[in-house]
């Protein structure tokens, strides 16, 4: 909503197209039942769209950082998918972060965000995702704590 009251358009209909892409992704789904088909195209959206954000914001510092959320993505393949897909997924995150710093030199770095709003984006951008791996790692463990301590009972 910021984007839209901001007047970056562009911007705001990238967080809007998430939505609505999520969405409709959860009633195909829903009505196909293909899990593979649905876990693959929420990781692309949840791995592009944060990219798209950071492109459209005009970079990394421009855009708050927004580009961390699309750690979620291989994040979420580790818990939902398989070993190989989680590698496949960290290894896209390394390539879209690499390619957008290779690229961050010929934006222009404005936009017309607030400066207020895109720190407090800023501080968003980075306790979110990192309050997500925290408590996916603190969960892992604990679950890695219960098998041990399930095959140490038998």
């Amino acid at each position: 909503m910021i984007y839209f009251v901001s007047g970056e358009d562009l911007a705001g209909l990238v967080p809007t197209l998430h939505t609505s892409l999520t969405a409709f992704n959860i009633v195909v789904y829903k009505f196909s039942g293909r899990y593979r088909a649905f876990e693959f195209s929420q990781l692309t959206l949840n791995l592009i769209l944060p990219f798209l954000l950071t492109l459209t914001l005009s970079g990394f510092l421009s855009s708050s950082a927004v580009v961390i959320w699309a750690l979620v993505t291989p994040m979420g393949a580790i818990v939902y998918s398989s070993r190989r897909m989680s590698n496949f997924w960290f290894v896209a995150f390394l390539g879209a972060v690499i390619f957008g710093a290779l690229i961050n030199s010929s934006l222009d770095y404005a936009n017309s965000v607030p400066a207020w709003a895109r720190m407090t984006l800023f501080a968003g951008n980075i306790l979110v995702p990192s309050s997500i791996a925290f408590f996916l790692l603190a969960y892992l463990v604990k679950q890695n704590d219960i098998a041990y301590a399930l095959v140490s009972f038998e």
